[in-house]
């Protein structure tokens, strides 16, 4: 953006290279551990099953470095602007869930997942200090979530051919990362609004015959389109 004239304040976005007043470059490699953990509990006879998952998410590094760009006339462009190790961390999962078979042919299913986006912004820091000291940003967050999924599954058997037709639902609760309004940032609040949760629809079919087992599913909401499709062959 630039200044446009007397008693005007920013004009049309100007993205030219020529116009580039610094540049930030993030680049890395690193590895790490994840912890999955799980439990399954189906008393003998009975039609109902339910479990759990803990899935404990690793953490990565990687390298920041901002530099001026060459609209800058002072410092020189290419001028180190700061350099910092930025981590990221995975968000950990918490799921609860059961399942019951009415009858032979029909189950129905029910999920419930506690997501920790907020580990998102934990450790949030603003890099381009202009020193290689980074500062925290508490007003930037991003909230945890309950996620509810909802399931059908409906079994056609015809022989040694078992045909199953799948219907779920599911409510994703909003996780944008948004702004802590106050006096000296009230002008960022439009760029990081809160958002609204969406619904996800789901249908599917899978066939299994002897030896191979096709699946394929359709997950749609106001935001994706999603297609899968597998194939399993037992040898």
């Amino acid at each position: 953006m630039r200044f446009t004239g007397t008693g005007q304040f920013f004009g049309p976005g100007d993205f030219s290279r020529s116009n580039v007043l610094g540049t930030i470059t993030e680049e890395g490699s690193d590895q790490a551990m994840a912890f999955n953990a799980s439990a399954l509990y189906r008393p003998s006879g009975s039609k109902l099953s339910v479990g759990g998952s803990v899935r404990r998410n690793p953490e990565f590094e990687y390298q920041q470095e901002a530099t001026f760009g060459v609209a800058s006339v002072f410092p020189p462009p290419g001028t180190r602007i700061s350099r910092h190790r930025v981590t990221f961390k995975v968000p950990d999962v918490y799921s609860v869930g059961a399942a019951v078979r009415p009858t032979d042919s029909l189950l129905v299913s029910f999920q419930y997942d506690r997501v920790l986006y907020s580990q998102l912004s934990k450790d949030l820091q603003n890099v381009n200090t202009g020193i290689d000291v980074p500062a925290p940003v508490p007003e930037l967050t991003v909230p945890d979530i309950n996620q509810a999924r909802l399931g059908l599954e409906y079994a056609l058997v015809r022989g040694t051919q078992v045909t199953s037709f799948r219907f779920g639902t599911s409510y994703e609760p909003a996780h944008q990362m948004t702004l802590k309004p106050s006096a000296i940032n009230v002008e960022y609040e439009t760029l990081y609004p809160a958002g609204n949760g969406q619904w996800h629809l789901a249908s599917g079919i899978g066939v299994v015959f002897q030896d191979v087992q096709i699946d394929a599913a359709v997950s749609i909401s106001s935001r994706s389109r999603i297609v899968s499709v597998s194939a399993v062959y037992k040898f």
